[in-house]
C-alpha cells in the first residue's frame, strides 16, 4: 500500500492550512490556538512540563509530518517497497 502524490499534496496543504490558522489565532489572541491547547491539556497522555503553546505544539507536530512524508517518499523509492499493484502499462511510446 502507499500514500500516492495527490495524497500527500492534500496532507501537506493541510498541514499549512493548520499553521497558518494557528498564526492567525496567535495574532487574534484568543482564538484556535488556545482552545486547541486547552483541549490537549484535557488529555491523560498531555503532560504540562513546560507549558508548551498550542501554536508551539502544531509548528512541531507539522514538522513531525513533513518529516514523515519525506521519509515515506524516500521508503517507496526504495527496493525495500514491495508494489502490490501490477507497473501501470506505458501508453505513450515514441513510434519513429
Amino acid at each position: 500500500g502507499g500514500m500516492g502524490k495527490k495524497a500527500m499534496k492534500r496532507e501537506q496543504r493541510r498541514a499549512a492550512a493548520l499553521e497558518a490558522e494557528g498564526k492567525n489565532a496567535d495574532e487574534e489572541g484568543e482564538g484556535v490556538g488556545q482552545v486547541l491547547g486547552q483541549a490537549l491539556s484535557k488529555l491523560p497522555f498531555v503532560e504540562d512540563k513546560k507549558e508548551k503553546s498550542a501554536i508551539k505544539l502544531l509548528e512541531e507536530g507539522t514538522w513531525a509530518c513533513i518529516f514523515l512524508l519525506v521519509g515515506w517518499e524516500i521508503y517507496i523509492n526504495t527496493p525495500f517497497f514491495d508494489r502490490a499493484a501490477p507497473m501501470a502499462p506505458v501508453v505513450f511510446q515514441d513510434s519513429k
